[in-house]
């Protein structure tokens, strides 16, 4: 492309980065958005939550926090992807206040949750030993998500986990119902 006289623009750039970023070429992908900052391109949303995702699954959760917030610095607002990528990154690293604190930014900001935060959330919730939060978030995802075979299974394992056997096999149930209806 270069070699043929054009030059790359945001799009160009943005999916580079996005395919090194993927396939784990951290240093590639870091390049690529140095440069692209260089010839004057700034990123945008999806760029942001590619190095962001990037960062985080290269062990950087520090450095992929402080892009988080260059990005909303720089006046370039993130998208329920881009919440869901921090989320799963600070759960990933235990770090439940953080991702308590994210799920609240990002309803304020707007944004309903969808079935990958919730499953999340309700996961940190569990894990914290908050299991009463856990099912009230699991109801408030039923009112906008037909809960899947994944999310009762992990309610299975909440409440299997704490020792109440009663609410396990109640959702133990719900999924084998939600199988019939499949059907």
């Amino acid at each position: 492309m270069q070699a043929a006289g054009y030059e790359p623009d945001r799009v160009t750039y943005c999916t580079l980065i996005d395919i090194h970023a993927k396939a784990g070429f951290l240093e590639v992908a870091l390049g690529l958005y140095r440069q692209m900052q260089e010839v004057g391109l700034s990123p945008d949303t999806f760029t942001y939550s590619a190095m962001v995702n990037c960062l985080g699954k290269g062990g950087h959760l520090a450095a992929a926090y402080e892009l988080f917030c260059e990005m909303i610095e720089q006046g370039c607002a993130p998208n329920l992807v881009t919440y869901n990528i921090m989320i799963a990154l600070q759960a990933k690293a235990r770090n439940y206040t953080s991702v308590m604190k994210l799920y609240r930014d990002m309803q304020a900001a707007g944004f309903r949750p969808d079935k990958i935060t919730y499953s999340i959330v309700m996961e940190v919730y569990g894990q914290c030993g908050h299991l009463d939060e856990a099912e009230s978030v699991f109801m408030e995802m039923k009112r906008d998500w037909v809960p899947d075979e994944p999310v009762y299974g992990l309610l299975v394992d909440l409440w299997g986990k704490a020792g109440n056997v009663d609410k396990a096999l109640k959702s133990k149930t719900k999924t084998e119902k939600e199988k019939k209806k499949a059907k």
